[in-house]
């Protein structure tokens, strides 16, 4: 058995591209008539290259899985402290209606779904993200450093033109940019705190705002690809509510309770989300839901309509990040072009000064 250190670095280097490799895996074996326990002891045995390499982090993960699991635990719970609860949760539902590989792919397409909206979100931001910071090292580098060497040639009050532009530059660098930098990580603390916490009819106003339209697409993603894959594997719609609400976040719960008060009253998912009034996961793909969801094949439509959603939630998270970067560029291109016209200006100026003294 492995030490509890050794479980511990296991725990850390298995991470979930590791994870859902055997998922896949175990997935096939399942599939092909094989039982988890013999898959498990299959896996063990390649990870720990037949015995000998006991010690290696995914040989210990799925030793501690399947130990788990011998010893009379669910696959779902034998997870506990290696994967997130929606995955186990996920695996648990599978064990309960017999389709466990089912289930796996299912945590495998979400996880891939979760991850493309990260990465957008990643993507998206990183670019302008170094545009702005190169901005401010430019307006403190020319503001602060720079330009108020001129001002013992030239009185900055007699600058004109550009130059005059250049000076309001060198105000702004010296009396506001470190306030503005504290406003933007103030904001950026506010946001992470505020948006899983925050509830009530106020929050759906700014949920249309970015970042928090930004949060509602990401929640709403997963919400609807935990929905349609536990409704595929048999899992009745208000048990599905139910379990998504277990450790969910005071916004994502709000939603949930909302949508479940309709759906115990007999209203079907769209209806329910629709009379909620939150506009989750989205107002259209609400519109959606309430024509899908009388129809027979509403499973195989909410796995469509959450498929349509990821990609849709990518391209709009891309176009934010264009607007972004767009606006960033711009910013960019004004500093440069009023750092080097006032600059040219100012040496006209100066000269000028100089020549009829």
């Amino acid at each position: 058995m492995a030490s509890s250190l050794e479980v511990g670095f296991a725990k850390f280097m298995v991470g979930a591209k590791d994870r859902l490799q055997l998922y896949k895996k175990i997935a096939g074996l399942l599939s092909n008539g094989v039982s988890l326990q013999a898959a498990l002891d299959v896996l063990w045995d390649q990870a720990a290259k037949g015995g000998k390499a006991k010690g290696a982090p995914l040989a210990i993960a799925i030793d501690q899985w399947r130990s788990a699991y011998r010893n009379g635990k669910p696959f779902g719970q034998a997870l506990d402290g290696w994967a997130p609860l929606g995955e186990r949760m996920l695996v648990e539902a599978g064990e309960t209606g017999s389709r466990l590989d089912e289930a796996l792919l299912n945590v495998i397409k979400l996880a891939e779904s979760s991850q493309a909206i990260k990465g957008a979100i990643v993507g998206g931001l990183a670019y302008p993200g170094v545009l702005l910071l190169m901005l401010g090292g430019m307006l403190y580098l020319f503001g602060v450093q720079v330009i108020p060497s001129f001002g013992q040639l030239l009185p900055p009050e007699q600058w004109t033109g550009m130059a005059a532009g250049m000076r309001i530059m060198a105000i702004i660098a010296n009396g506001y940019l470190v306030p503005i930098a504290i406003g933007l990580v103030v904001f950026v603390i506010v946001f992470s705190i505020t948006a899983p916490r925050w509830t009530g009819r106020v929050r759906v106003f700014f949920d249309k705002i970015p970042p928090w339209s930004i949060y509602r697409l990401v929640q709403g993603g997963g919400f609807l690809m935990a929905i349609a894959a536990l409704v595929t594997i048999g899992v009745s719609v208000p048990e599905v509510l139910r379990k998504l609400r277990r450790n969910s976040t005071p916004y994502l719960r709000e939603r949930i309770d909302s949508a479940l008060r309709y759906v115990n009253s007999g209203a079907n998912l769209g209806d329910a989300l629709h009379r909620g009034k939150y506009g989750f996961p989205d107002p259209v793909i609400v519109e959606d839901l309430r024509i899908y969801a009388s129809l027979s094949s509403f499973d195989e439509s909410l796995k469509a309509v959450a498929n349509e959603w990821i990609e849709t939630g990518v391209d709009q998270i891309k176009g934010q990040a264009k607007v972004l970067n767009t606006l960033a560029i711009l910013l960019i291109g004004i500093t440069i072009m009023t750092l080097l016209g006032g600059l040219f200006d100012l040496q006209g100026q100066i000269t000028s000064a100089a020549s009829g003294m």
